[in-house]
């Protein structure tokens, strides 16, 4: 038996594809704990895995990124902040390794400091990651912009001119971020983008045809997608004949008030039956509008079920969630990765995005008339994804690491 130690930065929505995977190794015998969002301690808890709340401190850092005015700007401040809260991690993390002298470390992708701290410890560790991460090749687009898959030397050329300038982006953090690095005993990184093939043992939450076919780093697996979901809250269709609309807000705040007030402006409900679930958006702003079922959490699947739709942001997690129910996605994004999944929505025809700045009513029932047609492509991406057990897939991995 192995003590497991989990350590995550301050984001609920990477906790959940993880917890059916730490008790799948419940059950191989092995004893696990968790440093979690102080909000999640109670779940974890309940579901077996012994768990203790991340520094305050760390939960204060913020980062806001959705306030920025550009893309550009945005990306930089949600760098700067993870490798500025990155020596918070690192102590952190030491402290609960030293408590509890785990045989394994798992790390958040996105903790900087818990990851530099990890490589320098010299114990054995893995990484996971539910958002998509820059992985370069010459025959994708550079990361971050949304640019759409294209072959030819034209699209070659242009790929490659991109690429200097987003790296340029995310190279404003290199200095701070090797200096952190250097302080926990990790190896220094050319460039920014480099840090997720760096990551040990990388479990990536997301699968093929969904993520562009290219060279992997060994270090990196694909286990698919999670479905999983803690949520014991249900929103209760009706019986009717009306087309289910899901909208979903993310669970880490990004402002997504006027996605959804847009919705409840346009979207008939004698038309649709809309199921909207706020998340880290307060449901009491949409108070008023008692023909459409609102909660601030709720359980997604059985909503899905029925679902004709999902109008969300285009976080990986739920995106992927409806695509394993055949549902076709119009992701609306705000920041992040986001624009990265709405183009691979297009690409694979499995849904529409359309950008937060251009959402107007009428585009927002154009592209949902267009999205709930692109039903025959989601249902295709259901049979690739219905290959992938991602709890098993990762735990196995988990497993193998700890028997050598």
């Amino acid at each position: 038996m192995a003590k497991i130690l989990l350590y995550m930065a301050p984001t609920r929505g990477s906790l959940y594809p993880m917890v059916p995977v730490l008790q799948k190794l419940m059950e191989n015998g092995h004893q696990t704990f968790a440093v979690v969002p102080e909000c999640e301690v109670g779940m974890t808890n309940l579901q077996g895995i012994s768990s203790r709340p991340i520094s305050e401190a760390i939960e204060c850092a913020d980062y806001n990124d959705f306030e920025e005015p550009s893309h550009a700007e945005a990306l930089q401040r949600a760098l700067l902040c993870r490798v500025q809260r990155g020596r918070l991690e690192a102590e952190d993390l030491a402290f609960w390794a030293s408590s509890i002298q785990p045989d394994l470390l798992i790390v958040d992708a996105h903790s900087f400091g818990a990851a530099a701290w990890a490589e320098g410890s010299g114990l054995p560790w893995a990484s996971w990651a539910t958002r998509l991460l820059p992985f370069p090749a010459n025959n994708i687009p550079p990361f971050s912009l949304g640019l759409p898959l294209k072959q030819g030397a034209f699209s070659a050329l242009k790929n490659l001119g991109k690429k200097g300038s987003i790296q340029r982006v995310y190279d404003v953090a290199l200095q701070p971020l090797n200096d952190l690095r250097a302080s926990q005993g990790a190896m220094p990184l050319n460039n920014v983008m480099e840090w997720p093939s760096q990551l040990k043992n990388l479990l990536y939450f997301t699968a093929e045809p969904f993520e562009y076919k290219r060279d992997w780093p060994e270090s990196v697996r694909l286990v698919g997608p999670s479905t999983w979901e803690c949520f014991p809250e249900r929103i209760e269709l009706t019986n009717d004949s009306r087309p289910v609309i899901l909208v979903s807000c993310s669970c880490d705040f990004q402002n997504e008030v006027t996605m959804v007030q847009t919705v409840l402006d346009t979207i008939d409900p004698a038309e649709y039956q809309l199921a909207i679930t706020t998340a880290a958006v307060d449901p009491q702003l949409f108070e008023g509008h008692h023909d459409v079922q609102i909660a601030r959490f709720s359980a997604h699947l059985p909503i899905l079920q029925r679902a004709s739709c999902l109008i969300c942001s285009g976080s990986l997690g739920v995106t992927q969630k409806a695509l394993c129910c055949g549902v076709p996605v119009l992701a609306i994004p705000h920041g992040r990765d986001q624009v990265e999944i709405g183009q691979r929505l297009r690409h694979l025809k499995a849904g529409n995005s359309l950008h937060i700045s251009q959402l107007t009513a009428s585009s927002l029932r154009e592209n949902l008339e267009s999205t709930i047609a692109c039903r025959p492509y989601a249902e295709e991406l259901q049979q690739e994804f219905s290959h992938y057990d991602s709890a098993s897939t990762a735990a196995s991995i988990i497993d193998h690491l700890i028997n050598g």
